[in-house]
């Protein structure tokens, strides 16, 4: 990458994304790169196996307690060595010191990193802690909350980073003192908004006399600001409309023509360190986290263009795709520039490897800051893949590869306005604070358990984008573990639907076009006691008759059964007692096991829409259906290869 211009050094993501190359990219097509072909790979190593995430004692991110660890588990063992170098780095005082600690303003930017970011390395160090399951009383997170509550920021990265911390913990753990802090976390980060969408480093009144850049912001500080503004109204603060409309219109509008964003807006050009003009050509990162602020616009705005839910049917459903169509846009161009990306990052680790260079690391931390993003757009979206890439299984395994000895990654920040592409392995470097925050999020975040599968097939079968996504967050509030879901193709291999007990799929019309292949497929996947359930959005009684004939063709010997009100879907058996019952049709197996299960009534409408409390049982029987699928196995986390 060239080293050209000025790297800009911040917090946690060096948000100026190289801005020499950048510039340079003004000229060029924006067209991502071709993936380089790479040179014969080496024998593999032996793969991670399943095992469970650490329990945690105090909510969401703790696994289920059935669950014990295995020395063969490498990405546990790598989170276990990260936090214990993490907890090394905190000082006495609680804060974590990193190499965003103090003030390291970069050559030419006086002022915009004055000061450091102690609160912002502090709270993604607690927020990795968190979600490795560290529980919440453990001494180390205990004394680095308590110095966030008496050292508050007024940096858009340190604010975003403390409101996820605060929301993420538990009901109970959220005393007066927080509640109060994350409202006045959402009114800060508000009014900090700049009139045309974005943020920058500071609040408007310092910004305005210390940034050289305001009058566009920048979509780094922007999408940090949008993911706390999200957790915080997750957890109940109230965060204004026109916040969430002024930013979606940023993006919106300064979306580039091949679906990607640059770290500014292409209708504004900015004046950088040493006049340099500073332009906007998309890049990875940010088409990442552009693409991420998307998803979280949708779910805070348009979950009801399809029309409110009126208890049987959405008067528009599936008929309102302007909005995501220009989230289509985005994922096309975010797995080209994956693609490339990956293809480059394993060629270069697979010739280190031939040639013995074991200490050649080839994640910088613009690397670790682009991963953080895949992971958030990887759970907002739900893609297992993007394009053929297996996000969490191929990206994973690479990184476990690249830790350091010490449990930290990466190696020194950048120095002389140039990024240290392969750094030397370090030896005991200390410092490496948000580096391995990040690296350990990507594995941890990632690494929970699938909820359900939804399929893709030739048809309608994304009618409600937000369906399965709503119920994963259900159940991990209502489950007290975190979970993911993700998007599987029928075109894919059927072993990689194991991800999950469940393969859930609905429509209008439903699969009318599978080949025999694709059809063999779901019966491969039931023998490997997987569960498939169907459902037909907005009670088409197309759907209906069409899962019902292909079930009689996949399995002729059984019929389908009208499910009694005593069956364990409905009852406590298996989680909870469903009051209001959806009527569910079934094939069942010789040891009375509902493999396949149809439900004729629309729960889908309600789940995207997120109406967990006016049809709260639909979204319980969701649980039901995956606690009965699990068929008393412990819940197993997702793993790398």
């Amino acid at each position: 990458m060239p080293g050209r211009g000025i790297v800009w050094v911040i917090c946690l993501a060096i948000a100026a994304w190289l801005c020499g190359p950048a510039v340079q990219a003004l000229a060029q097509d924006e067209k991502p790169a071709e993936p380089k072909k790479e040179e014969p790979a080496p024998t593999p190593g032996e793969s991670p196996q399943d095992a469970p995430a650490t329990t945690g004692e105090n909510g969401p991110p703790k696994a289920p307690s059935d669950l014990k660890m295995e020395d063969k588990d490498k990405v546990r063992t790598a989170i276990d060595k990260a936090i214990t170098y993490l907890k090394a780095q905190q000082s006495s005082s609680g804060e974590f010191v990193g190499y965003y600690h103090s003030g390291v303003a970069a050559s030419g930017a006086p002022g915009l990193h004055s000061g450091g970011y102690p609160a912002g390395e502090t709270a993604i160090a607690l927020l990795a802690m968190r979600f490795a399951g560290v529980p919440v009383n453990d001494a180390s997170f205990q004394k680095g909350l308590k110095y966030l509550l008496e050292h508050p920021s007024k940096k858009t990265y340190c604010n975003s980073l403390v409101a996820q911390l605060l929301a993420s913990l538990p009901k109970e753990k959220k005393t007066e003192e927080v509640t109060k802090r994350l409202q006045e976390l959402a009114d800060e980060l508000g009014d900090a908004q700049i009139s045309n969408g974005t943020w920058t480093y500071y609040g408007v009144t310092e910004a305005q006399q210390k940034s050289n850049h305001l009058l566009c912001g920048d979509n780094s500080n922007t999408q940090f600001a949008v993911l706390g503004l999200w957790k915080l109204a997750d957890a109940g603060a109230k965060v204004k409309e026109k916040v969430w409309q002024a930013c979606e219109q940023h993006f919106l509008k300064t979306q580039g023509t091949s679906g990607g964003w640059g770290y500014w807006s292409p209708l504004a050009m900015a004046v950088g360190p040493n006049e340099t003009k500073l332009g906007s050509a998309s890049t990875p990162t940010m088409t990442m986290t552009g693409l991420a602020s998307l998803y979280i616009f949708l779910d805070q705005l348009h979950l009801q263009d399809e029309g409110k839910y009126n208890g049987s049917a959405a008067p528009r459903c599936g008929a309102n795709k302007v909005f995501e169509q220009r989230i289509d846009k985005a994922l096309e161009r975010a797995q080209a520039d994956m693609a490339a990306w990956f293809s480059e990052k394993r060629m270069t680790r697979r010739t280190a490897q031939r040639r013995g260079q074991q200490d050649v690391r080839v994640f910088n931390l613009i690397d670790l800051y682009y991963m953080y993003s895949i992971e958030r757009v990887g759970d907002a979206s739900g893609r297992k893949t993007f394009g053929s890439i297996d996000w969490y299984g191929e990206v994973g395994e690479l990184l476990l590869e690249e830790q350091n000895e010490d449990g930290s990654w990466c190696g020194p920040p950048p120095t002389d306005n140039k990024p240290v592409l392969t750094p030397e392995k370090p030896k005991g470097n200390p410092k490496l604070v948000a580096e391995t925050a990040m690296a350990v999020l990507f594995l941890a975040k990632g690494r929970a358990p699938v909820f359900f599968n939804k399929l893709s097939y030739p048809g309608d079968w994304e009618n409600d984008r937000r369906d399965v996504a709503n119920l994963a967050r259900f159940a991990t509030d209502t489950l007290e573990m975190s979970f993911n879901w993700q998007v599987v193709d029928i075109k894919s291999d059927p072993m990689e639907w194991l991800d999950s007990p469940v393969l859930f799929f609905n429509g209008h019309n439903g699969p009318v076009k599978l080949t025999k292949e694709e059809k063999d497929k779901l019966k491969s996947y039931v023998r490997n006691n997987g569960l498939i359930f169907a459902e037909a959005c907005c009670g088409r009684g197309n759907f209906t008759s069409t899962v019902r004939a292909l079930g009689k063709e996949l399995w002729p010997d059984l019929d389908w059964q009208k499910l009694p009100d005593d069956h364990p879907l409905y009852t406590q058996k298996t989680v909870y007692d469903i009051e209001k019952k959806p009527a569910l049709v079934a094939l069942v197996d010789k040891k009375g096991f509902a493999f396949f299960i149809l439900s004729p009534t629309d729960l889908s409408c309600a789940w995207h829409q997120e109406l967990s409390i006016e049809y709260r049982d639909y979204f319980r029987l969701a649980v039901n259906v995956y606690k009965y699928a699990k068929r008393d196995e412990p819940i197993r986390p997702r793993t790398t290869r």
